[in-house]
């Protein structure tokens, strides 16, 4: 997988959170993870399980709810996100490794790919147009 991380947050705080789900979801931490959260692992949604890891905090500044209120990812997303999440963390006989990537686009689009050994997931986001930049006006000549 390949692409431009992007979520709410800095540019550090968004690779920094592919890297932590991906590290706390991968096959040889899946199961601890998913003894960590207990029953959050099937009552949670994904907000909540990054939540509860520490994922978000640099991203919403000890103010997960005014965070989660200002999240633009549509709610469709948000359901598909959550069984992801839940479908990893309570599989029987085991936990099935996640991995995550999410990427700018031109519109919000999610792609889950599940096997009985991974479940892959690819979040597509519309990402506002930058402002556009101000020019510099041209430097004058000093009178001379």
């Amino acid at each position: 997988m390949g692409g431009e991380a992007v979520i709410k947050g800095g540019p550090s705080s968004r690779v920094k959170l592919i890297l932590d789900i991906n590290e706390a979801f991968n096959r040889l931490n899946i199961r601890a993870t998913a003894r960590t959260l207990g029953n959050l692992a099937s009552t949670g949604d994904f907000l909540e399980i990054c939540e509860a890891l520490g994922f978000l905090n640099a991203m919403h500044g000890g103010n997960f709810a005014r965070y989660r209120r200002g999240l633009s990812i549509p709610q469709s997303n948000q359901g598909l996100l959550t069984a992801a999440f839940r479908q990893a963390l309570t599989a029987k006989p085991y936990p099935i490794p996640l991995q995550i990537l999410i990427a700018s686009g031109t519109r919000d689009i999610l792609t889950v790919t599940s096997t009985a050994t991974e479940i892959s997931v690819v979040v597509t986001r519309e990402d506002p147009a930058p402002a556009p930049r101000k020019r510099a006006a041209p430097k004058r000549a000093a009178p001379g």
